[in-house]
């Protein structure tokens, strides 16, 4: 009975029913606005802020992330898997600054210097031959780094630390 007087508004109740996910996923609510860049999130963002709408514990997300990483040359230090190189590796368990996306965000858009600069801490060391380099200052690829793209690589990135 019930079914019958809702079902013409059938398209309404769907649309009311993922219209908060898609919110959320587009950065909406409680996640980031992917269309602004990543020095704009960092700036207007407060200190543990930034939250990823990407779930490492969904491959599909995973993998786009991995896609994102061989695409921008991340691999060129940290290795294709993640295992390290002339970076630190990506996928052991010592996090230099801490595993939070707000955290990594700040490190891949700011690089080492300027995140030390703005009172971040080394938690770990790792055997690194170069600090990190500002991704979104233009000095490597950040033409092709949008926000949403270095949301994506943060999801690959703690993917590798999800219990499987």
């Amino acid at each position: 009975m019930i079914l019958e007087v809702l079902k013409p508004y059938k398209c309404v109740l769907i649309f009311l029913l993922v219209l908060p996910t898609q919110f959320a996923y587009a950065g909406g609510g409680n996640g980031v606005d992917l269309s602004k860049t990543p020095f704009e999130i960092v700036e207007t963002t407060p200190k543990g802020e930034i939250v990823n709408p990407f779930d490492p514990a969904n491959p599909e997300d995973a993998e786009s992330g991995h896609t994102v990483f061989m695409e921008t040359s991340c691999n060129g230090c940290h290795g294709g898997t993640g295992g390290g190189g002339m970076g630190p590796p990506l996928s052991n368990k010592k996090w230099v600054y801490g595993n939070d996306a707000d955290t990594l965000f700040r490190l891949i858009t700011l690089g080492t210097q300027e995140l030390q600069k703005r009172g971040y801490t080394r938690k770990a060391r790792e055997n690194v031959r170069a600090p990190m380099p500002s991704q979104a200052s233009g000095d490597i690829v950040i033409e092709s780094l949008t926000t949403e793209r270095i949301l994506r690589i943060i999801t690959w990135i703690q993917s590798l630390h999800i219990e499987k």
